[in-house]
């Protein structure tokens, strides 16, 4: 489900190294770029994501200078909880 995004991402992402950890419901990358967001291969990136991302899934991105974290997955609860795990998302 998720190989069009890797693909797109490390396509993207070609100078630069990026991870995936990948479940049924998920997908998590993690890069580094000095400038976070700033970069413009990031707004590019985020584009590319945003084309290739499956009907009905969503993606959300973290700044956490100098890491650029960015998740796809199947809802938005999958996400979040993704988020939660990864300390990125304060559980209520």
């Amino acid at each position: 489900m998720w190989t069009r995004i890797k693909e797109v991402a490390s396509g993207v992402l070609d100078q630069q190294s990026v991870t995936f950890t990948e479940t049924p419901s998920s997908l998590v990358g993690v890069t580094v770029c000095e400038n976070g967001l700033n970069d413009p291969v990031m707004m590019q990136l985020l584009e590319a994501m945003h084309d290739s991302l499956p009907n009905g899934c969503v993606f959300s991105v973290h700044n956490c200078k100098p890491r650029v974290i960015f998740i796809a997955a199947i809802s938005r609860q999958a996400a979040a909880k993704v988020e939660e795990e990864c300390g990125l998302r304060i559980a209520a």
